[in-house]
């Protein structure tokens, strides 16, 4: 049950730090939409594409990160679903 405990903090904390990414990847976007008032058209065009790009990279490591996430999740409930099996089977015998 120790290490059922352990995985959940371990778990909190990938996603606390996934808030904190997304959090830091929304000023970024935003830092590159305040940038647009100032340029010309063309300087425009190419910062438009960086940040698009930048952000399109940033959303497939969330998703990575979440997925990830998501295993630990299933695996924790499988861990869980595998200790009370367990412990039924202990107090049967």
């Amino acid at each position: 049950m120790e290490n059922i405990l352990e995985e959940v903090k371990a778990i909190r904390t990938d996603i606390s730090s996934l808030i904190a990414n997304m959090s830091e990847n929304k000023k970024d976007a935003q830092r590159g939409l305040n940038k647009l008032s100032i340029l010309d058209d063309c300087d425009k065009l190419e910062s438009v594409i960086s940040y698009l790009t930048d952000a399109v990279n940033d959303m497939d490591r969330m998703q990575d990160d979440l997925l990830t996430s998501m295993d630990n999740l299933e695996r924790l409930s499988n861990d869980i679903d595998y200790e009370m099996l367990s412990q039924t089977a202990m107090k049967g015998n």
